[in-house]
């Protein structure tokens, strides 16, 4: 867990000695714009970066996190989603926390491809 740490910045290589063993990763109420480690994240079922400072998620964030269960960006910036953002790799997200941001509009196909989805949080 390491919420509350005023986090900036994770660069790429910060979590590729855990990438075997960590399953769930909180980084909530930090000062996150962006992350660069969803290349050694392929085991995380639960990504929490609620009450950060996102005001976009792009595809290669969510590209590797295949395992994925949980997701939380509730407490952001988020203005908008591209319709590719949540691809067809995320098959076992279950949940996605959205709510508390700026979204105004979804299009109707935005989570098209999250077949096993069974909550979404607005």
């Amino acid at each position: 867990d390491l919420s509350e740490n005023h986090i900036e910045h994770i660069d790429n290589f910060q979590f590729a000695n855990f990438s075997t063993i960590l399953s769930k990763l909180s980084l909530k109420s930090n000062k996150l714009s962006n992350i660069g480690f969803s290349n050694f994240m392929e085991r995380l079922t639960e990504l929490d970066l609620s009450y950060n400072n996102f005001y976009i998620i792009t595809t290669t964030l969510l590209k590797k996190l295949l395992m994925l269960n949980v997701l939380r960006l509730d407490g952001n910036r988020l203005k908008y989603i591209d319709l590719n953002t949540f691809n067809s790799n995320l098959t076992r997200l279950t949940r996605i926390h959205l709510d508390k941001n700026r979204l105004n509009y979804l299009k109707p196909r935005t989570f098209s491809n999250l077949v096993n989805l069974e909550y979404i949080y607005l």
